[in-house]
């Protein structure tokens, strides 16, 4: 599992435990540490551990089907989304945009040239988290946004999305999603799905920054003074991450094999 796909598991609502499994890289001892999320003071890279990204520039201006429309000579642009032959959509997104309310579902989206949106993470605990169609058919990472409530994602801009997402709490939305295409399919699987919007509370973590050594395993580089992590007083410097809530990252004889040099990459 690559770094991207397991650091939000870190993060979660304030009080809530995470259980993370470490292996000494001396003594290849295993231990679970169970610690409780909590705010971090420190104001480095270790407080942000597992955090949602937020959309970079680049990723404000995606748009379906194209690519990034800010610079690069190459860079094509695509067609807009002509809302002239549909005006209830237009309606719908003004007054979406204009809208102070604040539930929503949880859900990160990034733009992929010639692909559109498609789900980058979601925020654990949120609604969004582990959802499914009514035909048990799970929202999952990389899956593609085709439409918001009916209003296709065609020439939207990352803002716009967000207002669609939005709603008050407690209202529904409804996605229409796309898996990837398998080999020798010629789509994806579509799927509807329906998520209630609730409030959100951000999500906090455990205080730890992680570096991958050369074997591509996760060690623990440092840990913000006085976070979580530091205070349970169980998490070590160049411990091997095993597993987070018992959702394998590396495989212990991957940990095993790997020389912890101390020759760190992000």
């Amino acid at each position: 599992m690559p770094p991207s796909s397991f650091m939000h598991l870190l993060k979660g609502p304030m009080g809530s435990t995470v259980d993370i499994r470490f292996m000494r890289d001396e003594s290849n001892e295993e231990r679970v540490v169970r610690i409780a999320r909590g705010p971090i003071s420190s104001q480095d890279s270790s407080s942000h551990i597992g955090a949602p990204q937020e959309p970079t520039e680049g990723e404000n201006n995606w748009r379906r089907g194209g690519a990034a429309t800010t610079t690069g000579a190459d860079a094509a642009i695509p067609e807009e989304y002509d809302f002239d032959k549909d005006k209830g959509a237009l309606q719908k997104l003004e007054g979406k945009k204009s809208s102070q309310a604040n539930g929503n579902i949880g859900a990160i989206f990034r733009g992929v040239s010639g692909q559109g949106f498609v789900l980058k993470d979601v925020t654990p605990a949120s609604p969004a988290d582990g959802a499914k169609s009514a035909h048990g058919i799970e929202l999952e990472i990389e899956d593609k946004l085709l439409s918001i409530d009916g209003i296709s994602t065609d020439g939207l801009f990352y803002q716009d999305l967000e207002a669609l997402l939005r709603g008050e709490p407690g209202t529904q939305v409804e996605l229409s999603m796309q898996k990837p295409r398998q080999i020798g399919e010629e789509m994806g699987l579509a799927y509807s799905i329906q998520i209630t919007r609730k409030l959100i509370q951000k999500p906090v973590g455990v205080g730890i920054t992680f570096r991958v050594d050369e074997k591509g395993v996760a060690r623990v580089q440092s840990m913000a003074v006085g976070s979580p992590a530091e205070e349970s007083g169980r998490v070590y410097n160049g411990d091997g991450l095993i597993s987070i809530n018992d959702r394998t990252v590396f495989k212990k004889a991957q940990l095993k094999k790997s020389n912890f040099s101390g020759v760190m990459s992000k």
